[in-house]
């Protein structure tokens, strides 16, 4: 949605400072995989969803950092659902992530960011349609 676009960037600067975060200029290089790059943003949006809401941060956040940790989590379990899903994440979270937060925040909000557009898009063409269908059939 373009209307999260600003309130998740004030969310994630304060979850980045919450976190304790790596400055802005660490460099981490690209993920080896889409199942890795998906991992690290469900790392992401499980650490946000995790933490208690920030003076300031918009009313929806935590739901959208659920929605986004629903997202990831589905992705992964359906590229492989026999996949132990917690572990992988936990072994993530005790190893990288720290490191990794900053770079990966936004890299995972933007993916996320573009996904509701996509959404919205896709929404409003399916409304179009059904009401051109209910049109036809009167």
């Amino acid at each position: 949605m373009l209307a999260l676009a600003a309130p998740l960037a004030l969310v994630l600067a304060l979850a980045m400072s919450a976190a304790g975060a790596a400055s802005a200029q660490t460099v981490v290089a690209a993920p080896a995989s889409t199942e890795t790059a998906d991992l690290q943003c469900l790392g992401v949006f499980m650490f946000l969803a995790g933490q208690p809401p920030e003076p300031g941060q918009a009313p929806n956040a935590q739901a959208w950092f659920n929605g986004g940790v629903k997202y990831y989590l589905g992705r992964l379990e359906a590229r492989s659902p026999h996949t132990d899903w917690l572990d992988r994440l936990t072994t993530y979270f005790l190893s990288d992530f720290r490191a990794e937060f900053e770079a990966q925040k936004d890299r995972c909000g933007n993916a996320v960011i573009a996904q509701d557009e996509a959404l919205q898009t896709w929404g409003v063409a399916f409304q179009a349609r059904v009401e051109a269908a209910q049109k036809q059939a009167r």
